[in-house]
């Protein structure tokens, strides 16, 4: 073997090797974001929007609503949202994005109208697992779509944010939050569930912090618990998985930093690295211009007045003819007048009677 075949095949070991390591950690990721419709306590749907039937879906989900009073109506909107996140997963799987990432807007609304449940457990445990969902729709749809889904995105998190603050408890948010971020998946999955859990502690207040940060030291321990007991494919796949999860990396990034004593400096460290940058796109803004002094605005420049212009020599006769142009008209027109009644009659004779 030559030097260039020796290279040659060391190029292909590499890109195979990378191209594996890959498609694992995407393989770990779509495990991560299929949701199960019986983890939500629903079924799987049968008719989806774009289909005809779909309206009379829809319209036994309003009779449904008008007869249903009280806490039973909040349950019942859970039940919607939960039923429509699920759709939107199943559009997504047959390749309609575009219905997909529009469904998640009735969808948003049912969960809005659940957020007063007395059962706050069901809400938050399904609510955070919808998530994954969101994310997977996020990053499949166009630019001007992602806008919309990630409004969505803040505005479910602010619903979860509500119930967790509305629990007086501590200890009893906190476990209600460990519950929900304990769902199963792969080793990597308590990473997505921490960057959920960041995303709501910034919107509660500082009571509840308490409860979210202990949830989010649980999902820590459980995922280096779990990293450890993990293959070698598994540890070369973290960063590949991290780039494709989804969410926001500042959040990781925080998440991981607040939890370093319990990750460990050997494990944080190789987190970090492997973890890749992501730039943040920013507005070009224009230079304003600098504002005007008060001596500036005050001193308003003087603008010169244009010089006369220079008549010619002889501007007696031409200011005489100038004012005298109405007397000589009316003479004119009289004498031309007289004129045209001086001018023989050149027509027939006058009939006389």
């Amino acid at each position: 073997m030559n030097k260039t075949s020796i290279a040659l095949f060391s190029f292909l070991s590499a890109m195979l090797l990378f191209g594996g390591i890959f498609s694992y950690a995407h393989a770990q990721v779509v495990q991560d974001e299929a949701v199960d419709p019986a983890a939500l306590g629903v079924g799987a749907p049968k008719v989806l929007p774009g289909n005809p039937l779909y309206f009379f879906k829809n319209l036994s989900r309003g009779i449904r609503s008008v007869v249903t009073f009280g806490d039973k109506k909040a349950e019942l909107k859970l039940q919607f949202a939960s039923e429509k996140i699920v759709e939107a997963q199943l559009l997504l799987d047959r390749g309609n994005r575009i219905r997909a990432a529009k469904h998640l807007k009735s969808y948003e609304k049912d969960l809005a109208r659940a957020r007063h449940i007395a059962n706050k457990e069901k809400f938050i445990v399904q609510s955070i697992r919808h998530q994954a969902i969101i994310d997977r729709i996020e990053k499949e749809a166009s630019e001007e779509q992602a806008v919309d889904i990630k409004n969505i995105r803040e505005k479910t998190i602010k619903h979860i944010s509500e119930v967790v603050a509305s629990i007086e408890d501590v200890e009893i948010a906190k476990n209600m939050l460990i519950l929900a971020t304990s769902d199963e998946g792969s080793v990597f999955k308590p990473l997505r569930n921490l960057e959920v859990l960041k995303a709501v502690e910034e919107k509660v207040p500082e009571r509840a912090k308490k409860a979210i940060r202990a949830a989010q030291e649980n999902a820590v321990k459980r995922f280096k618990r779990e990293y450890e007991k993990s293959t070698e494919e598994d540890k070369d796949a973290l960063r590949k998985y991290i780039k494709s999860a989804g969410g926001n990396a500042s959040r990781y990034m925080e998440a991981f930093n607040e939890n370093k004593e319990v990750l460990g400096e050997e494990l944080l460290e190789k987190i970090l690295s492997d973890t890749p940058s992501r730039p943040v796109r920013q507005k070009k803004v224009s230079p304003k211009p600098a504002p005007k002094s008060r001596d500036a605005v005050r001193k308003k420049p003087v603008t010169k007045s244009a010089k006369p212009v220079t008549k010619p020599a002889n501007t007696d006769t031409q200011t005489k003819d100038l004012s005298e142009p109405a007397v000589e008209k009316k003479d004119t027109t009289k004498t031309e007048i007289k004129k045209e009644k001086t001018k023989p009659y050149k027509g027939s004779p006058p009939l006389l009677y």
